[in-house]
């Protein structure tokens, strides 16, 4: 195993900053999931860094993206008129 205190880098470095929590009300209640911003840098990485933000765990108990999902925009519908 490589280690950058040894001198030998590292193929990819991940560092989780900026949390927040989810979950607690006024005081009470239960955490129930955490977004995280990540930061992937390395060797492997080409010397540019990556940034994500990500949720731990998200509603099904899995790691996804905290982006915003986009929704798809309605195409709009072709009105005849009858006369």
């Amino acid at each position: 195993m490589a280690d950058a205190a040894a001198g030998v880098p590292l193929d990819v470095t991940l560092t989780g900053s900026t949390g927040v929590w989810e979950g607690l009300g006024w005081g009470a209640g239960h955490l129930r999931s955490r977004q995280l911003q990540v930061r992937a840098d390395g060797r492997r990485l080409g010397g540019r860094p990556r940034h994500t933000t990500v949720w731990l765990p998200d509603p099904q108990g899995r790691v996804t993206s905290a982006r915003p999902v986009r929704a798809p925009v309605p195409r709009p519908q072709r009105v005849e008129s009858v006369a």
